[in-house]
Parts: structure tokens; C-alpha cells; sequence
């Protein structure tokens, strides 16, 4: 199966081509800009899962998301061997294998009984 695009892309390559020979000597500032025009103007966008995702929280760039997800995870019990939770790889939502001990699975430690 051939590229959808191909036909479009062909010609936008052509069109940039184009472009350079006429801009030969021009700030690379300025051809940059003149190349997005031509993208936009032959309809093309950015995709919108490769965008970045916004910040979360208040200060704009994300560090308070980070740190208070980290602080939870810093609060979670060590596993049953002995390992942090961050020591086990992350796969999808889960804690799996710790390479450190070996073990498969991330299982918080009992908490210890308190005698009354």
C-alpha cells in the first residue's frame, strides 16, 4: 500500500525546492518562517498527539505535578524485598520486577503491628 501523502508531499517538496533556489543567501531565520507559511498555506497542521501536553498545575512548566507525584511515591512502603517502589520498573500503571533483588512484582511490606 502506497503513502496517501505521497502525491501531496511530492508536490511540497517541489514547491520548498523552489523556494530555496529564489531565497539562495537568505538569514536562515527568515527561510525558516517562509517554509511554515508554505506548510500552512498547502493546508498541513500539527498533529495533535504529538504536541506537548500542558503544563498541569500552577507553575506553568509542570515541576509541581512532578514533585507531588514523587512525594507519593516516596511515601509508598518498600516492598517485601527490600526495595524502594521506584527501584521496580514501571510497566503501564503497574511496579513489575526489581532488578536490584529479582523479585517479579512490587507488594508493599506489611505495615508492623502495634501492640496495644
Amino acid at each position: 500500500m502506497s503513502d496517501p501523502l505521497e502525491h501531496d508531499a511530492r508536490r511540497l517538496v517541489g514547491v520548498f525546492a523552489r523556494r530555496l533556489r529564489e531565497t539562495a543567501g537568505t538569514a536562515p531565520d527568515i527561510l525558516a518562517a517562509d517554509l511554515v507559511a508554505i506548510v500552512r498555506g498547502h493546508g498541513w497542521r500539527p498533529v495533535e498527539a504529538l504536541k506537548p501536553p500542558a503544563p498541569a498545575l500552577g507553575d506553568g512548566n509542570g515541576r509541581a505535578e512532578y514533585a507531588a507525584r514523587r512525594a507519593a511515591l516516596d511515601s509508598r512502603p518498600p516492598c517485601v524485598c527490600g526495595a524502594a517502589v521506584t527501584a521496580h520498573q514501571l510497566d503501564g500503571t503497574r511496579r513489575t520486577g526489581c532488578a536490584a533483588t529479582g523479585c517479579t512484582r512490587y507488594a508493599p511490606a506489611p505495615a508492623p503491628e502495634r501492640s496495644a
